[in-house]
């Protein structure tokens, strides 16, 4: 049996996550756009994308890399 992990990612709620965030700002009327509101929404969707990605390369290249490929 594998010893739990408390800081173990769970590539589910990381996904999950970015889904919500999404969701969230594309659910903003138009009329918002660029408000604090869009703002929140936008810096929520890209702090979970930037999660994912580093999860999904963390899975790719495991150890074998400490830098990771840096694309935008």
């Amino acid at each position: 049996m594998r010893p739990y992990k408390k800081d173990m990612v769970n590539a589910p709620d990381l996904l999950c996550e970015l889904n919500h965030a999404t969701a969230w700002m594309m659910a903003l009327p138009i009329e918002l756009l660029g408000s604090e509101e869009w703002n929140e929404a936008v810096v929520r969707q890209q702090k979970a994308f930037l999660k994912w990605r580093k999860y999904i390369y963390g899975q790719a290249y495991g150890s074998r890399s400490k830098q990771l490929p840096r694309f935008a």
